[in-house]
């Protein structure tokens, strides 16, 4: 519980991380985990305006990735850096194609 007069913050970062919603496995990249509710785009009055265009961007330039580097990965010899507090990111993302 919180006082009323408490100050509060939210780490984006650790929003889609709940392991009881998303297994034990929640801090990996998997693309293949099954669909959850998620905060990607925010929630409720602050909900992402362009959810819809981001989501689209997405489905295209992974698609068109996929189609040209079918064999496309990543490399198993580098473990990405994450930086950020609130958007983390890997501060580079190294793949292999073949």
């Amino acid at each position: 519980d919180l006082p009323p007069d408490a100050r509060a913050i939210l780490v984006v970062a650790s929003a889609n991380r709940d392991q009881g919603v998303f297994g034990p496995s929640a801090d990996v990249f998997d693309i293949r985990r099954p669909k959850r509710p998620h905060l990607a785009f925010a929630t409720g009055p602050h909900f992402c305006i362009g959810h819809y265009f981001a989501r689209a961007q997405l489905a295209v330039s992974v698609g068109m990735l996929i189609e040209r580097f079918p064999r496309l990965r990543l490399d198993p010899s580098d473990e990405p850096i994450y930086r950020g507090h609130e958007y983390r990111s890997p501060k580079s993302l190294r793949v292999l194609v073949d």
